[in-house]
């Protein structure tokens, strides 16, 4: 075989798995955000007066950190860090969320909104409790 050829093989393979690599990467992102906790955390945002009118509208979100300690799901367990961005502000939503059993509906127990540039977590919902304001944050 020649140097060209093995050049050539080395290109096509190098490609291949960079794709690959993008494909699975978008896929298992796809699959975190099409998930019951996910869902239902970025619905408690959007239905969050006072967070909305901080970080403004349209609400986007952005890709989970599969690298981050701090993101871990299990069938029992989900916690997750949710990068968000609206028009005025951006910053992360902190979730957490449970089951008893892996046939039940998945409960979200909390979730905090930290904006960029603050250190400071502010409760937006806990349990059935919804409060009505982000406070601590001036728009």
């Amino acid at each position: 075989m020649s140097i060209q050829t093995l050049g050539k093989i080395a290109i096509y393979g190098a490609v291949g798995s960079v794709l690959s690599s993008g494909y699975f990467y978008k896929s298992i992102q796809d699959k975190i955000a099409g998930s019951p906790f996910y869902v239902q955390t970025m619905s408690v945002v959007r239905n969050h007066t006072g967070a909305m009118e901080v970080l403004g509208e349209p609400l986007r979100s952005k890709f989970v950190s599969l690298s981050s300690k701090a993101n871990t799901m299990n069938g029992y367990n989900a916690q997750l860090q949710i990068p968000v961005k609206g028009s005025k502000r951006s910053g992360t939503v902190h979730s957490w969320s449970s089951r008893k059993d892996t046939s039940e509906e998945w409960f979200i127990e909390k979730v905090d909104l930290e904006l960029y540039g603050s250190n400071k977590q502010v409760t937006i919902y806990l349990g059935d409790n919804v409060k009505s304001t982000a406070e601590g944050y001036a728009t």
